[in-house]
């Protein structure tokens, strides 16, 4: 398995966002999890897929809604964006899934918003996780560690 952090975004914005949606649209993706969010958001986002609709400005928004810092970091890089891979189809979209939900546990943003999306468009199984790096007292979570 390799699990790749992608490229830091400062800005407080969150692409990732707009990059798994697009997949999903494309029919090469599908959303496996919707982590420790609110039922409000759970219902629109199922109800936009439901009619192949683009959810991401409803989720971006929901990450910046959760990433208020209220002066505590000078950070602008909220998003946290990785990548899970296996080769060829070793591991299924739900094993990838759990194995996310272990991951996130294991950095410490269990607590945290997040989503899971499993994409089919190689050949090899893959999930990209997509969460805030902001706690909800406003400090983010240290990447001192995410080599590790």
């Amino acid at each position: 398995m390799i699990v790749k952090k992608l490229s830091d975004v400062s800005g407080g914005a969150f692409p990732g966002a707009r990059y798994n949606e697009m997949k999903v649209a494309a029919g090469v993706a599908q959303l496996m999890a919707m982590e420790n969010v609110s039922e409000a958001l759970r219902h629109s986002v199922e109800i936009l897929h439901h009619f192949s609709l683009d959810a991401s400005a409803e989720i971006e928004r929901y990450l910046k809604d959760r990433s208020q810092t209220y002066g505590n970091t000078k950070t602008t890089r909220f998003q946290f964006h990785v990548s899970a891979s296996v080769k060829g189809r070793v591991m299924s979209p739900e094993e990838l899934t759990d194995f996310a939900r272990e991951l996130m546990d294991g950095m410490g943003y269990a607590r945290q918003p997040y989503f899971v999306y499993a994409h089919h468009d190689t050949g090899n199984n893959h999930v990209h996780i997509l969460s805030t790096r902001i706690k909800p007292n406003g400090f983010p979570i240290s990447d001192h560690q995410d080599r590790r």
